[in-house]
């Protein structure tokens, strides 16, 4: 009865170990949501002084640097106020 009891609980243990490497290595070849890379990264509008992703901002050259606005409105506005393009 204990040898039983014995072997069913190892039969248990190895099924879990080998199906556990298993899970791990299709999981390794699953891409991951979040790199480094893909991370959007926030600037601040020149003119609102608003965060926005950089991939979405709008930018312009002006007094020798790249300068980043949250859309063209800010930009105009900016213009206006005395920014002037480089």
């Amino acid at each position: 009865m204990i040898v039983r009891f014995i072997l069913t609980v190892l039969f248990f243990f190895l099924a879990y170990t080998v199906l556990n490497a298993v899970l791990r290595i299709l999981m390794s070849n699953v891409p991951t949501q979040n790199n480094d890379d893909e991370v959007d990264q926030m600037v601040q509008c020149e003119y609102c002084s608003t965060y926005v992703p950089k991939n979405e901002a709008v930018r312009k050259k002006l007094h020798g640097k790249i300068c980043y606005f949250c859309d063209a409105k800010c930009l105009k506005e900016y213009k206006k106020q005395g920014g002037k393009e480089a």
